[in-house]
């Protein structure tokens, strides 16, 4: 946090005109084994990547930074080597209202000099992804064509006075009862959500895209206590199976997951009703805290 900070002046002077830059520090995060120099080439070049997609029309960059669990499931949703361990990692975390990028854009930016008008250089994000790799880290791609991006960059924190292991994976089943529909169009968050709320005793439906979560939901309504929804996905948006499901049941208690920061992601649902909201990747516990006060 106080590298980024740091480079405050340099990084909103990197950045158009028309962009409001917006920073979101955690405090007291662990130390990073790493290079200084070549974190702060990544931050500069997320920066003006994030300012060449929101271009002349003007919009939001938001830099952010915090700590989380990243299990191998998760680790295989992002780009990075292969031999690298679940565990903690420190991030920072880069976000833009810019024009964003379609899935067969987002599979080529990390190629050396592939380009597009809007996507930022191509070189600079090849040698962003080396620089993760380099530290043992990777990088999460979030973005949504017309709607924006954010990268994710994840560096493993010292080992110093970091939460156990076990935290993460303990489970206490039977805790709770009842059915919950989990809608994610990902096959790897689908399941990881699944089993964090299996293992505490509810019931899980899945539904792999917003039509089948409808349907699912209209001949299911009595049963269903609860729903998880992501709010990106093809064919119906979160927003737009948020409101189905309001309109079929009104009192649905619905958590909506993103990678986006939350004020971008809930900026829609702002007096809809919804339960509350967690940032992928999300812990067990974290998942479980909002349950609970959904189901009370």
């Amino acid at each position: 946090s106080k590298l980024v900070r740091d480079m405050s002046d340099l990084l909103e002077v990197s950045t158009t005109r028309r962009a409001t830059v917006r920073y979101q520090f955690a405090d007291a995060l662990p130390p990073v084994e790493g290079d200084a120099s070549q974190i702060r080439q990544v931050v500069l070049n997320l920066i003006t990547n994030s300012a060449e997609a929101i271009g002349d029309t003007g919009g939001l960059i938001t830099i952010g930074t915090g700590m989380t669990f990243a299990d191998n499931d998760y680790l295989k949703t992002t780009f990075v080597d292969s031999d690298i361990e679940e565990g903690w990692y420190v991030f920072i975390e880069v976000s833009d209202t810019g024009k964003g990028m379609d899935q067969a854009t987002m599979a080529r930016i990390f190629d050396p000099f592939f380009t597009t008008k809007f996507t930022g250089h191509g070189l600079g994000l090849a040698a962003t992804l080396g620089i993760a790799r380099g530290h043992r880290g990777a990088i999460k791609v979030y973005s949504e064509l017309g709607k924006g991006t954010t990268f994710k960059v994840l560096l493993p924190a010292s080992s110093t006075n970091l939460p156990a292991a076990q935290e993460v994976h303990t489970r206490t089943a039977g805790q709770l009862s009842g059915t919950a529909l989990v809608i994610d169009d990902s096959p790897i968050a689908r399941s990881v959500t699944t089993k964090m709320l299996e293992a505490e005793g509810l019931t899980v439906i899945e539904a792999v895209d917003g039509q089948e979560a409808i349907d699912t939901f209209a001949r299911a309504t009595t049963t269903i206590r609860l729903v998880v929804l992501d709010l990106t996905m093809p064919g119906l948006s979160g927003e737009e199976t948020f409101a189905q499901l309001r309109r079929i049941r009104p009192d649905i208690p619905v958590l909506l997951v993103s990678g986006y920061t939350e004020q971008d992601a809930t900026a829609r649902f702002v007096g809809k009703g919804l339960a509350g909201f967690l940032q992928k990747p999300f812990r067990q516990a974290d998942l479980l805290e909002h349950v609970r006060a959904m189901l009370r």
